[in-house]
């Protein structure tokens, strides 16, 4: 049939070069519903749960793509400082998976579907900017307050106040705005996503604290976790003179 036919294609394509995710977005959205359109009922039985694109996310997965993929763009193209040198080492950009969603779901007691995963909870889109130096993670966040289809919603800066394990992070829950449709129905569509700013060193710490996370019957995790929150603090001090140096430097003529 045809829409099978075209899907498993576009799975080919997909596996064979997930690099080219970005440009495939437009005609991934036309397969899918030239498929509904022809095969409604084998597209929703046999691809949504292959691909996840119908998953928990149901159709809006690939407007959820194009939204993070808006994102990683504009943070890119606004990604240097006014010499030019780049203000981020490295983007971290996911959605989370259908996995990950429904156990959140379960666990604040929220019923499994399209409307709490996209709209009660906003961080189905996620992006991690992580920067060398604590003001270039500043400077970032003023630049993505100022991003076009985007509205700030929450704000808050764990990097001055950090939590009581030794997290530091700077996190934005946004409002996107999007050509295609949400989950309320509106065309424009409004999308929520958490972005994550951070330095080398914070990611490196929360990286190693989420892995204790989930490990279980460790003898010595008080141990762990007194010399997990020292590091932290040690860290946050090398962060601050690291970035004193720079300025230091950069005043030498």
């Amino acid at each position: 049939m045809i829409a099978s036919g075209e899907l498993k294609a576009l799975d080919s394509r997909k596996e064979r070069h997930p690099e080219s995710r970005r440009e495939s977005f437009g005609n991934q959205k036309r397969v899918i519903r030239k498929a509904e359109e022809s095969h409604p009922g084998e597209v929703k039985d046999r691809y949504c749960y292959r691909w996840g694109i119908m998953d928990i996310y149901g159709k809006y997965r690939p407007a959820m793509e194009e939204v993070l993929q808006y994102l990683a763009g504009r943070v890119e193209e606004n990604g240097k400082s006014e010499n030019g040198e780049k203000l981020y080492e490295h983007l971290s950009l996911r959605i989370k998976s259908d996995e990950s969603m429904r156990e959140k779901l379960q666990r604040k007691g929220l019923e499994e579907n399209e409307k709490n995963a996209l709209q009660v909870l906003k961080d189905a889109i996620g992006m991690r900017v992580v920067c060398l130096f604590v003001d270039d993670v500043y400077e970032c966040v003023q630049r993505i307050r100022n991003f076009e289809r985007l509205k700030v919603l929450e704000e808050k800066d764990y990097i001055l106040d950090a939590k009581p394990n030794g997290y530091r992070s700077y996190h934005m829950i946004v409002e996107v705005t999007s050509d295609e449709e949400d989950v309320d129905g509106n065309v424009p569509g409004h999308f929520y996503a958490e972005i994550q700013l951070r330095t080398i060193a914070m990611d490196t710490w929360a990286a190693l604290e989420h892995e204790l996370k989930y490990k279980k019957n460790i003898s010595n995790q008080e141990m762990i976790i007194q010399e997990l929150h020292r590091c932290a603090n040690d860290l946050a001090a090398c962060d601050v003179s690291m970035q004193t140096l720079r300025k230091i430097i950069r005043q030498i003529p």
